[in-house]
């Protein structure tokens, strides 16, 4: 009954609007069915051509009429070739995986290749004299690899390229205008196919004039991804920056003052931290130099601190004194 009603609404609405190509129809009160006669074969008519090679379906295999609970079918059978598109219908691949069990990168490309696939498949409808009126197709993809993960962004352009010369695809021609964050995708792009725009404004990449075949991580250091050339999260480059900045300016101040703003303050009270984060950081440039820099600012700390310079020349006499206690104090070493 459903599709009845769906299949009347369609074609009142298109006889509205179409006064020199009305669809001619009548109602089969035995089989509960429309029989209709449409001429119009673009893509204008191509939901309601479904509905009624569904219904004729439907008329055939009657065990389908009284389907109440989830039904399996093949997903080469004829039935889904006429489904409607009122009809609710859940994929799976008969591994236990369903349509709407896949990730939002997943669900995002296949949403893009269907979709693509549904608008050729509108334009092909325009024929003159069996021939496709247009052949030439401008396809704008605005930063539809949002979303996907980057293994996938990896395989952006390729899949693109496959699916748009695939067999399922009529023989056009296409011109694709994409936008993207990605460096992904220029990795994949000749230079002179590449306009960079940064505020609105055409720029360009600093320090990498090709941009095909280079290097994913070498691109994304460019200044124009990055402004400071430093690959890390923002946190974990704010943590490294503070623990420089401080470092560094304790290194070179002379002053010993214990005020709270003073580099020796400061230092002392982060040193512990920086030491810490010096083991943790993944990075094997970036570990050796904050190394380097904090062994620099321990030493003056050291040697500098009164406090620690009396309790070492406190412990030298002890064991000077007590020779058994600096052998143990050796062997424990």
């Amino acid at each position: 009954m459903l599709n009845l009603i769906y299949i009347a609404n369609k074609i009142d609405r298109f006889n509205s609007n179409n006064n020199n190509n009305n669809i001619e129809y009548n109602l089969l009160p035995s089989s509960y069915a429309i029989k209709a006669k449409v001429r119009d074969q673009s893509h204008n008519t191509l939901k309601l051509r479904s509905s009624l090679k569904y219904q004729n379906y439907l008329i055939k295999e009657s065990t389908l009429n009284t389907i109440k609970t989830p039904y399996p079918i093949n997903v080469e059978d004829p039935f889904l070739k006429f489904i409607p598109s009122w009809l609710d219908v859940e994929f799976h691949d008969g591994k236990g995986v369903s349509y709407s069990s896949l990730s939002s990168g997943e669900k995002s490309l296949y949403t893009l290749l269907t979709t693509i696939k549904y608008h050729i498949n509108n334009i092909v409808s325009y024929k003159n004299n069996n021939e496709i009126k247009y052949s030439n197709i401008v396809l704008l993809l605005d930063e539809v690899d949002l979303g996907l993960h980057p293994s996938w962004q990896r395989d952006f352009i390729q899949d693109i390229v496959d699916f748009l010369t695939g067999e399922n695809i009529e023989d056009l021609k296409f011109h694709v205008i994409l936008t993207s964050h990605s460096p992904f995708i220029i990795s994949d792009m000749p230079s002179e196919r590449v306009l960079f725009l940064k505020d609105g404004k055409e720029s360009k990449m600093d320090n990498h004039l090709k941009t095909f075949g280079e290097n994913i991580h070498t691109l994304l250091s460019d200044s124009f991804f990055m402004n400071d050339n430093l690959l890390t999260g923002s946190f974990a480059q704010n943590k490294i920056t503070e623990a420089f900045n401080v470092s560094i300016k304790y290194i070179k101040s002379s002053s010993l003052s214990k005020r709270r703003s003073s580099p020796y303050s400061k230092y002392k009270e982060q040193r512990e931290s920086f030491l810490y984060l010096s083991e943790i950081i993944g990075d094997q440039y970036l570990k050796v130099s904050l190394k380097n820099t904090l062994d620099e600012a321990e030493y003056k700390y050291h040697n500098t601190n009164p406090r620690l310079k009396s309790d070492i020349e406190l412990l030298k006499e002890k064991l000077s004194k007590n020779p058994d206690l600096f052998n143990k104090w050796m062997s424990d070493k």
